[in-house]
């Protein structure tokens, strides 16, 4: 099965500092948390090692992420 891109879907994203987080489904899939890219002088990577600062601004994402995930 080829990658259909009419079937991905961004349901929520997040961004502080340039370091993204979203949460993704894919046609009928499940829907699931990204953390990345990284931006960085307007260039993207991974997301990579986390400091605790931004690790703490994730989880004080999870119910919103578990509201949006139980609805989908």
């Amino acid at each position: 099965m080829a990658y259909d891109e009419e079937k991905d879907k961004e349901l929520a994203h997040w961004e502080k500092d340039g370091l993204h987080v979203s949460v993704q489904k894919y046609g009928d899939g499940k829907p699931k948390v990204q953390i990345g890219p990284r931006e960085v002088k307007g260039k993207f990577s991974k997301a990579g090692r986390l400091s605790i600062e931004e690790f703490e601004w994730i989880t004080s994402l999870l119910k919103e992420i578990e509201e949006i995930i139980s609805v989908h």
